[in-house]
């Protein structure tokens, strides 16, 4: 892999240097800033399930949740710079930042429960199943993506003062961010058999993840004096899919909000055995902002 990586960049600085034999005296440096709006390609589920921990229950009680995720536009920056080895070719190394709030709509909380109860008058064991759904509260959370691209770049000229320019290439990202919440139940028996319950929120964090990933944008530049020009962008960043298995961050009781003590924080974290999340950190941007050019 490393092989074929090296022949391919040899093979595209060989083709640079070719076509820009002939404009040797041509050669510039920009540097860009961009503001940018992001609208996201997440759009998946999460679900989770997990045994009831509970000493009357029988196997086979369990609680389970699907918390819908969809990526939502939000703002971000791109900044960097291109060294034009010619008036038409040049590379370009950029970084770019992104957050995109993640919400949806959830299907309901759903718990249940087989279990032992001996109560009065008889005092005889009985089976008793509790099978509750519960409307779920929206999700919440963002996904930032700090990425960074090392692009081929073709530049060419509409008018006096205005040029066009696309450009492709590879580049890695990093992905963290949060979601919520959860749904988490606990049960015990009180006096008479009765069934006693606490129910809490679970606020989840993505951890930090990076993967290879592609970068290609096109742009217009309309220049503004002999060293600014104003440009605007549009860029598609392609990363694919992302296992992830999120981390539990704090849990609220509810509805009182308050946070549980440590301990049962980490018998909560023991019991849940989070699953993997799965999601695609691709993104749209629509960029604009200021170059600044110079000649060398």
């Amino acid at each position: 892999m490393r092989k074929s990586t090296s022949l391919l960049i040899s093979i595209f600085f060989i083709a640079f240097s070719i076509l820009n034999a002939e404009e040797e005296k041509k050669k510039s440096f920009e540097i860009f800033a961009f503001a940018n709006v992001n609208f996201s390609a997440v759009n998946t589920t999460y679900q989770n399930n997990f045994e009831l921990d509970f000493d009357a229950a029988k196997p086979g009680s369990y609680a389970s949740q699907i918390l819908t995720l969809q990526g939502k536009a939000r703002e971000g920056f791109n900044a960097g710079f291109t060294y034009f080895m010619s008036e038409k070719f040049g590379i370009k190394f950029s970084l770019n930042y992104s957050r995109n709030l993640l919400s949806g709509e959830n299907s309901p909380y759903k718990i249940y429960l087989k279990y032992i109860s001996i109560h009065p008058p008889d005092y005889v064991p009985h089976e008793v199943t509790y099978d509750e759904t519960y409307d779920w509260l929206t999700t919440q959370g963002n996904l930032k993506t700090f990425s960074f691209f090392t692009n081929l770049q073709y530049r060419f000229v509409i008018s006096k003062n205005t040029t066009a320019s696309f450009s492709a290439g590879s580049g890695f990202y990093r992905v963290y961010g949060n979601f919520n919440p959860l749904g988490y139940s606990e049960f015990w028996l009180g006096g008479h058999g009765v069934l006693f319950s606490e129910h809490y929120l679970v606020m989840l964090k993505i951890p930090s993840s990076g993967k290879i990933g592609f970068n290609t944008d096109f742009e217009l530049n309309f220049r503004l004096s002999k060293n600014f020009s104003f440009a605007a962008k549009l860029a598609y960043n392609l990363c694919g899919n992302i296992s992830i298995i999120p981390v539990i961050d704090k849990v609220l009781f509810y509805p009182y909000l308050g946070k549980v003590a440590e301990n049962k924080l980490s018998k909560i974290k023991d019991q849940m055995k989070l699953k993997s999340l799965k999601i695609n950190p691709s993104f749209l941007s629509l960029n604009f902002g200021i170059k600044y050019s110079l000649n060398i």
